[in-house]
């Protein structure tokens, strides 16, 4: 593809990719409560999947931090076992549901 074409390409499908994108962040924002809805529905019951429709959904357990890993790292007065002493002090596994 030439330069033209590519910058033509570009000028066309950019707003469109935009626009699309504020169309999936509208219908994201309207999915989220549903979602934390089944999430909490399948965390009360311990249950380990459910299927929706065409969907299965699973639950995944991950581990979370309430510490900015990258800034304490960053960190240079505090000792390398220091640090990882405390992101494993606070770090927690947390159940996830994900669309498998």
């Amino acid at each position: 593809m030439d330069f033209a074409t590519a910058k033509k390409a570009f000028e066309t499908l950019k707003p469109q990719q935009l626009k699309l994108k504020a169309q999936l962040k509208a219908l994201n924002q309207k999915l989220r409560p549903a979602k934390q809805a089944i999430d909490d529905h399948m965390i009360d019951r311990s249950q380990q999947t459910l299927q929706i429709g065409p969907y299965t959904l699973k639950k995944k357990t991950v581990k979370v931090t309430t510490l900015n890993k990258k800034r304490l790292q960053n960190d240079p007065s505090i000792s390398a076992a220091a640090k990882q002493a405390c992101i494993e002090r606070n770090t927690a596994e947390k159940d996830k549901v994900e669309v498998v």
